[in-house]
């Protein structure tokens, strides 16, 4: 085990939580693979998520079981020949490798070595491709495919099915910048497709480029990957990590400790990992009473520290996802103004003083690299935790390390009077999760919907069965009215929509008595906290 803990340390695997979900569908994917049947998956969510910990959790229960493979994609070259040595490099450490140190097996003459001992057949394979890769003019089209079709070759050598774990695969996209290997995955497809002994599990944190990966039917890989979200934990989950981290510090804290840590983070792993340490941190270097207020100024100083976990977390999600957009000072400007609140695009327009159409453009930039998301007629943070290290960023506040500073109790203040109160209600993480129980439920992919003159907007729409999916989402602290309903069947009727068969669907924390009757006069489905009964009309 200890090439896997090199990668899956074993603190991390003493707080694993949960995500039975992810690994009952891995199990699956497993039982299906031994019978001969191939499943391939996509675990899909934002970063630091937990989409790397089902894979190598699952990976630390059947090590033993099965050959398997883990690549981390942020970790490879995607110049098409270091790819290629880097790729099967990894493969081989994986299967036949020793030690914790998988760069070694990236050496041709290191890969060479190992399977003269393990399988000699497989040498020639190795030494034509490494030839090719020498040429002054490689074949990198050729070369690729050979590395795609490597594990394929390995599993007939082994007569074992081998489960290939490529982490953060939207990366691989980076080699469509060379044209002789583009469209990447279009190759990837076509092995994926053909090879009968492997399995592939892919991971993504760039959200919106494996929806389209996966899901839309331009793709080259539409309908050959299952696609399962992963989202936040539940407070029930939020409880059981938290509980975890305080006991290897010997430290019982009461109820409303964990539901503050909940509250705060809503649920992120990396989030409430990350508060937790720091709150347990002032606790015994400091000597300080464990309660709210100081989880509040923990999550303060992790917000505005540099160089704290979620403030170097927030920083590299900033900036990274500007860059992947081309970012601009306009980029940057309309996400400090958001910081503040949640706007309308004419909101954002009238306050940057741009044209409507530019800042459009700029904010599906933004959505499209997973900062940003679009509800109704407002713009948020798809992260509201971002949302708040950002406002903090531009006021350029760093209270420093002193518990007890003027300038740190101001802060915790402010959280009780903004972030606390919007936090209950939906956040932005809240609205991904809901979208993706929404598609798991109905079979059916879903899109923000605005009409091409701007005037018709709805939270989600998709089609399954010429059946029109529509969705209206108002999760707010008090009810929803029927005025909520009938303007949703206004803009319904008013819609391109308005003659096709559909399933209208409104959700909300709680609906008034006058909207229940309005909602089954006009068979609008309903849902009141969860989605269990969102079926029923």
């Amino acid at each position: 085990m200890e090439k896997l803990d090199a990668f899956y340390p074993q603190d991390k695997q003493r707080i694993f939580v949960n995500r039975t979900r992810g690994l009952k569908l891995l199990e699956l994917v497993k039982t299906s693979m031994e019978s001969g049947v191939r499943k391939h998956v996509a675990f899909i969510g934002l970063r630091r998520i937990g989409k790397s910990m089902v894979c190598l959790e699952f990976m630390r229960r059947n090590f033993k079981e099965i050959p398997m493979v883990y690549l981390d994609f942020k970790k490879l070259s995607f110049v098409p020949e270091l790819f290629v040595r880097y790729y099967i490099g990894y493969i081989i450490y994986w299967l036949f490798g020793e030690g914790i140190d998988p760069q070694r097996y990236t050496d041709t003459k290191v890969q060479i070595d190992t399977l003269s001992k393990k399988i000699p057949n497989l040498v020639p394979y190795i030494t034509s491709l490494q030839a090719e890769l020498e040429k002054e003019f490689p074949d990198k089209a050729g070369c690729i495919s050979k590395a795609f079709n490597f594990p394929e070759i390995v599993a007939k050598e082994l007569d074992k099915p081998v489960m290939m774990f490529l982490d953060e695969f939207q990366e691989m996209m980076e080699m469509d910048n060379y044209k002789e290997v583009k469209p990447v995955v279009d190759k990837f497809r076509s092995f994926l497709q053909s090879q009968s002994r492997v399995v592939y599990v892919i991971s993504g944190s760039a959200v919106s480029t494996m929806e389209y990966i996966c899901g839309d039917a331009k793709s080259a890989l539409f309908t050959h990957l299952k696609e399962e979200h992963i989202s936040n934990f539940t407070r029930e989950d939020t409880w059981m990590l938290t509980k975890k981290i305080f006991r290897q510090y010997s430290i019982e804290a009461v109820p409303e400790i964990h539901s503050r840590i909940y509250k705060l983070t809503q649920g992120h792993p990396f989030y409430t990992t990350s508060l937790t340490e720091r709150v347990i941190e002032m606790v015994k270097l400091y000597d300080l009473g464990l309660n709210e207020k100081l989880v509040d100024k923990c999550f303060v100083l992790e917000l505005t520290t540099p160089n704290s976990k979620i403030y170097s977390f927030c920083n590299y999600v900033f900036n990274e996802s500007i860059e992947r957009a081309r970012g601009s000072n306009l980029l940057r400007a309309i996400l400090q103004t958001l910081s503040k609140e949640d706007l309308s695009l004419t909101q954002v327009s009238k306050r940057l003083k741009r044209k409507t159409g530019v800042i459009r453009n700029a904010l599906k930039q933004l959505m499209e690299v997973d900062l940003v998301i679009h509800e109704g007629r407002l713009y948020g943070f798809m992260d509201p935790i971002l949302m708040q290290w950002v406002r903090y960023f531009y006021r350029g506040i760093e209270p420093g390390s002193d518990i007890k500073s003027r300038v740190l109790e101001k802060l915790v203040e402010e959280l009780e009077e903004k972030y606390l109160r919007a936090s209950s209600e939906l956040g932005k993480a809240k609205e991904y999760e809901l979208k993706a129980k929404l598609e798991d439920i109905f079979g059916v992919r879903l899109k923000n919907y605005l009409s091409k003159d701007g005037q018709i907007e709805f939270d989600l729409i998709g089609e399954k069965n010429s059946l029109i999916h529509i969705f209206e989402i108002k999760w707010r602290n008090k009810p929803a009215t029927y005025k909520d309903l009938e303007k949703f069947l206004e803009k319904v009727k008013l819609s391109k929509f308005s003659e096709r068969p559909k399933k209208l669907s409104f959700i909300s924390k709680s609906f008034t008595k006058k909207a229940l009757r309005f909602a089954h006069k006009n068979q609008i489905t309903v849902s009141e906290e969860g989605l269990d009964d969102i079926t029923k009309v």
